[in-house]
């Protein structure tokens, strides 16, 4: 394993800024944008975002240095030191190297931001079908309503865009609006 200060092109005593400094300086140096198709430029624009996750991040930092590289890290998986990685870390007795544990680590928080939260258009169109659905309608639409109205007043400021989609708010509201009063007063049929 290559040592992530040589990587990043610092020394051991460096400071958090100026690991900072020559990661921007090595990222945009090798930076897939500014080298299209070169192969090593991508590799290497990896591993310095490998090393600059470890060296940027002190505590993780601090373990590296602990145990002076990558390799020593996954040597002393028997210590008393590695009981207490290996519950925190995820890694198991057999030695995964630390690369792995980061890999494990770096798809961990790809997966923690990768849950998406999207606004559900379709509640808006559906006509509600009880009238416990139709009175929650109602109120949601005569509140949106009632704020499309009261930030109408201050939608000046965003010429053109802010009267517009005030506007579409109050029409899009009152249709909502006419919808759960419809819905509510709706005889069942049988």
């Amino acid at each position: 394993m290559d040592d992530l200060y040589k990587i990043l092109g610092v020394p051991k005593t460096a400071s958090a800024d100026q690991i900072k400094k020559a990661y921007r300086d090595a990222a945009f140096k090798y930076h897939p944008d500014r080298n299209p198709g070169d192969k090593v430029a991508e590799e290497n624009f990896k591993k310095i975002n490998a090393a600059y996750a470890v060296l940027g991040d002190a505590t993780k930092r601090a373990d590296y240095d602990r145990f002076g590289s990558a390799d020593g890290y996954a040597a002393n998986q028997s210590s008393t030191y590695n009981s207490y990685a290996n519950k925190s870390y995820g890694q198991n007795v057999y030695g995964d190297d630390f690369w792995s544990w980061y890999q494990q680590q770096a798809n961990a928080q790809n997966r923690q931001y990768k849950q998406t939260y999207s606004y559900n258009n379709n509640d808006w169109d559906k006509e509600p079908k009880t009238k416990k659905e139709a009175f929650r309608a109602l109120v949601r639409s005569l509140l949106l309503l009632l704020t499309c109205f009261y930030l109408l007043r201050w939608s000046w400021i965003l010429l053109p865009i802010g009267p517009i989609l005030c506007l579409l708010g109050i029409v899009r509201s009152a249709t909502a609006l006419l919808q759960a009063i419809q819905a509510l007063f709706k005889k069942k049929e049988s």
